[in-house]
């Protein structure tokens, strides 16, 4: 025999459950309801501290000639997907790998180099090509 519930069984058995819910002492509806929290000032400031902790500062060093830049006048800087920092300048194109500067320059005898010093703007394109 098939037991099909019909909406008025649905309806009896979801009224049963919910005096079964009172009886027990559990409101639906305060159940189903957010309840404010209270949060103190010291609370709050050990949270931002757990923040700061998890965070590594950040630190900045600023390149230079003495460091293989060909210029200190940059005209723009990118970083590319595998994280080399390229610089464009008059002089060439400088690849930062964090640890040394490569200048890439024209080569007047070689057609597979820069066709000109003066690099204006960086970009990768879709093949992830500088």
């Amino acid at each position: 025999m098939k037991h099909s519930l019909s909406y008025i069984s649905i309806k009896k058995y979801s009224t049963i459950l919910l005096l079964f819910l009172w009886l027990k002492g559990i409101n639906t509806i305060d159940a189903a309801t957010p309840k404010e929290q209270t949060t103190t000032r010291e609370q709050i400031v050990q949270k931002e501290q757990a923040v700061q902790k998890k965070h590594v500062p950040l630190t900045f060093r600023q390149l230079s000639t003495s460091d293989g830049l060909p210029t200190n006048e940059v005209q723009k800087v990118y970083q590319d997907k595998d994280g080399f920092i390229w610089f464009a300048t008059r002089y060439g194109l400088c690849k930062y790998d964090g640890y040394g500067i490569s200048v890439y320059t024209r080569q007047l005898n070689n057609p597979n180099t820069l066709s000109n010093n003066n690099i204006l703007c960086l970009a990768e394109d879709h093949d992830h090509q500088l």
